[in-house]
């Protein structure tokens, strides 16, 4: 069955643009998908608890601790990342603060690249 192209106009009432929709859903043209976007990561890490001043520091004492002992090296987590050398380290929270909101949890150095990545798991 041959794809037809899904022509339509964005659903922005301030914009007389029309695309080509990507997929049935696509609502919104690309310049406008992408202010949305932005928007919804802002109100998403707005929603975020914020760690209080003790808790930095404690993040900061666990890296320089790590540092310390091992060196700059990030340890992996489990088989998804291997241990390399990283000169980006953070304290990870074993169970997941921005799910719990408790700043007392166990804490984990990671790169911050990965770290970035497990977001509230």
């Amino acid at each position: 069955m041959p794809s037809r192209s899904l022509r339509r106009a964005c659903a922005d009432v301030t914009c007389r643009v029309t695309f080509t929709a990507a997929t049935p859903d696509q609502r919104y043209c690309p310049s406008h998908q992408v202010a949305r976007d932005q928007a919804e990561d802002l109100a998403r890490r707005a929603r975020r608890p914020r760690a209080s001043y003790a808790e930095e520091q404690r993040r900061r004492a666990t890296v320089e601790a790590h540092v310390v002992i091992y060196g700059w090296w990030c340890p992996g987590w489990g088989t998804d990342h291997q241990p390399h050398a990283s000169l980006d380290l953070t304290a990870h929270h074993v169970e997941a603060f921005g799910r719990t909101g408790s700043e007392g949890g166990p804490l984990a150095v990671l790169c911050r690249s990965y770290n970035s990545t497990l977001g509230d798991r």
